[in-house]
């Protein structure tokens, strides 16, 4: 090994090294609360000054001084860096759970941290503010992403695209996008595509309706998978090793046909409309996929079915 790979490869484990230690001195607060999930809401209740669902670094460095977590200005730009995943400036909750929830053992296991496609069509919708209305925004937008005049999108495009506009991704981050508005999945985004895309950015899914037979049977599925947290030492290595079992793809997120191969490993057998109550129910966000965090919360609701880990 060269000299400079041996010190570059040096500094990135004492980097691992104070993350590890950071990330340790901000868990000791979760002892005080039922779960990660308790606790995370209120990092964020605590951090988010403007409530916008986001921390910034101000924030961050606001919120850990008031928790009385001394930490240097350079190790909070560390931890700023680390969970910052998706590199857009600011920090979701997903971000800090996922952080949280991931110890040393299991960081290296990338495709745990899910690309949040929503929020960066928020970030793209953005500029509709100077326009009179959405339509005109997207209509704008579109002809000025489609260079060759075909009358849709190709990944080209929108990768050069989102660049001329500022908003610099990661390649993962791009295809989530374009697999995310290309609807008929034909390797281009239509018009009609794109305008239902940011039209839906941020709007929460409202519910459908579930037959109150189907509540039984998934409450009866959540309760056997549940069960099998007893023999982990904890319940986050329990859930961090069923979503990579389900993650087939190793996408940070689970669709309906991983959830449902998933079940069937488990031998917990359900009629396909049994599965969609149950993807329903766990999926809280109604964004289609299921995160660690939504399977994590919907195991630990089913706790008293299971001699409960402590948190780890």
């Amino acid at each position: 090994m060269s000299p400079d790979l041996k010190v570059s490869f040096k500094q990135k484990e004492l980097e691992r090294i104070t993350v590890d230690e950071i990330i340790a001195k901000v868990k000791k607060g979760a002892s005080k609360y039922q779960s990660y999930k308790h606790f995370v809401s209120a990092i964020m209740r605590r951090y988010d000054q403007d409530q916008d669902g986001y921390l910034n670094f101000r924030e961050l460095s606001d919120g850990l001084n008031y928790d009385n977590i001394q930490l240097s200005h350079q190790e909070k730009i560390v931890l700023m860096k680390h969970l910052d995943t998706d590199c857009d400036g600011v920090i979701s909750r997903d971000e800090i759970f996922h952080a949280l929830l991931l110890d040393g053992r299991h960081r290296r296991n990338h495709h745990f941290v899910r690309v949040n496609v929503d929020h960066l069509l928020k970030r793209i919708k953005q500029g509709a503010e100077r326009f009179k209305s959405l339509d005109d925004f997207v209509k704008f937008l579109f002809e000025k992403l489609d260079t060759d005049g075909s009358g849709s999108l190709s990944f080209n495009e929108l990768s050069v695209g989102l660049t001329n506009m500022g908003i610099e991704i990661s390649n993962k981050e791009k295809h989530a996008l374009m697999k995310k508005l290309d609807d008929d999945a034909d390797g281009e985004i239509s018009y009609d595509e794109f305008h239902r895309g940011l039209s839906e950015a941020g709007k929460f899914k409202q519910p459908t309706h579930v037959n109150p037979s189907q509540n039984l049977n998934v409450d009866h599925a959540l309760k056997k998978i549940a069960i099998g947290a007893e023999q982990y030492k904890c319940l986050e290595d329990y859930i961090i090793t069923l979503f990579k079992k389900f993650d087939v793809n190793k996408d940070g997120a689970l669709s309906f046909k991983e959830l449902r191969e998933g079940l069937n490993s488990l031998n917990v057998h359900l009629a396909d409309n049994e599965i969609h109550a149950l993807f329903h129910k766990v999926d809280a966000d109604r964004d289609g996929e299921i995160t660690l965090e939504e399977l994590y919360n919907a195991v630990l609701s089913k706790e008293k079915y299971f001699k409960s880990p402590k948190i780890g």
